[in-house]
């Protein structure tokens, strides 16, 4: 049976599958920015230890957070924030408009949006 296509195993990323893998997927790269060290993005150690104190380990972790999520964190405020914002332009995301920069209320959009790679 192994030659049926119902049967059909590929390895990717070390992970065996019954479900063929499309050609475009198997060449798609991670984004390694996402798992770097807050510590790269040349934040204060304020910031970075205010950040990571809440589980905020990695720019994946910070990309995942809305601006309120992050100024609720205890010693970071909108002058952090902004500071939070120009270091992740610097390495290619960029920030979204969001609904409570356009007078619509309170935000649950995470910080940025990738642009490039």
């Amino acid at each position: 049976m192994p030659n049926s296509p119902y049967y059909i195993t590929e390895l990717h990323d070390m992970a065996v599958t019954r479900i063929p893998i499309p050609q475009w997927m198997k060449t798609q790269q991670a984004d390694t920015r996402l798992e770097s060290s807050l510590a790269e993005l040349n934040l204060a150690v304020r910031t970075i230890n205010g950040l990571e104190e809440a589980g905020i380990l990695i720019v994946g972790d910070l990309l995942k957070c809305t601006p309120e999520q992050v100024l609720d964190l205890p010693n970071l405020a909108e002058k952090t924030l902004a500071t939070i914002y120009a270091a992740l332009e610097e390495i290619g995301f960029v920030r979204d408009s969001c609904p409570s920069e356009r007078g619509e209320g309170e935000s649950s959009y995470p910080l940025l949006v990738v642009n490039g790679g």
